[in-house]
């Protein structure tokens, strides 16, 4: 799900207040790093923080993004920002 929200943070589909207002819980986003390890079923992508930099903020959000689907009815994630479909124009 965590793939999920940062596509969605790229993709400009998740606005927040200017930043002034929010950057310690944006910062708390930005400590969040991602790493590609080769796992038993081939790549895997790996998400960390420093152990002194919080990444409360991600963990928030994605709770929010999986509240906001199962509201509106879609609890398998596979609304029009996964791409977790494979059909065309999904």
């Amino acid at each position: 799900v965590i793939s999920l929200v940062i596509r969605q943070l790229k993709a400009g589909k998740i606005l927040f207040p200017q930043w002034d207002d929010v950057s310690e819980y944006m910062q708390d986003i930005l400590n969040v790093f991602i790493e590609v390890k080769d796992g038993l079923f081939g790549q895997e992508l790996i998400y960390d923080h420093h152990p002194k930099q919080p990444d409360d903020a991600m963990h928030s959000l994605v709770f929010c993004v999986c509240a906001a689907y199962m509201a509106a009815g879609d609890a398998g994630l596979l609304g029009p920002s996964s791409t977790a479909r494979d059909e065309p124009g999904a």
